[in-house]
C-alpha cells in the first residue's frame, strides 16, 4: 500500500509540474499519460492474472502511439525520450508476462524504473524548454 501511495505521489507531482511548464499541445500528452496511469492502476486493482497484464499492455501501447505521434510533430526532444523509456518499459512488461516467476519480478521492476525515467524525462524536458524560452506556459 505504501508503494502505491508513493507511486501516485510521484505521478501526481510530475504531472502537475509538467502541466504548469507545458503548453496546450503538451497538455494533451500529459492528460494521456495521467489517464493511462489511472486505467493501468484500475486494471491491476480490479482484474487479476494475465488479463490485467494484457489490459495494461493495451493501455501502454495506446499511450506509446500517442506520444510517438506527438514526438514526430514536435520540435522538442522530451517526447522522444519519454517515448523511448515508455517503449522499453512496454517491452519489459511483455517479457514479464512470458518469463518464468524468478525473472518476472526483475522485468517488472525494470519496467517500473523505465516508467519513472519517462516521467523524469517529461518534467525535465518541459522545464528546460520553458527555461530556454521554447515554450510559454500561457500558450
Amino acid at each position: 500500500m505504501a508503494s502505491l501511495l508513493a507511486f501516485w505521489l510521484l505521478v501526481f507531482g510530475a504531472l502537475v509540474t509538467a502541466w504548469q511548464a507545458g503548453d496546450r499541445h503538451d497538455h494533451k500528452v500529459i492528460f494521456a499519460a495521467a489517464f493511462a496511469a489511472v486505467l493501468s492502476t484500475l486494471a491491476f486493482q480490479l482484474v487479476s492474472g494475465p488479463l490485467s497484464f494484457a489490459l495494461v499492455g493495451i493501455v501502454d501501447l495506446i499511450l506509446l502511439i500517442i506520444v510517438v505521434r506527438y514526438s514526430l510533430r514536435s520540435a522538442r526532444y522530451w517526447p522522444i525520450w519519454f517515448a523511448s523509456f515508455h517503449a522499453i518499459g512496454l517491452i519489459l512488461n511483455l517479457l514479464r508476462t512470458i518469463a518464468s516467476d524468478s525473472y518476472s519480478y526483475v522485468f517488472g521492476l525494470l519496467a517500473g524504473i523505465c516508467g519513472i525515467a519517462a516521467l523524469i524525462a517529461m518534467v525535465a524536458g518541459l522545464l528546460a524548454d520553458q527555461k530556454s524560452g521554447l515554450i510559454q506556459p500561457q500558450d
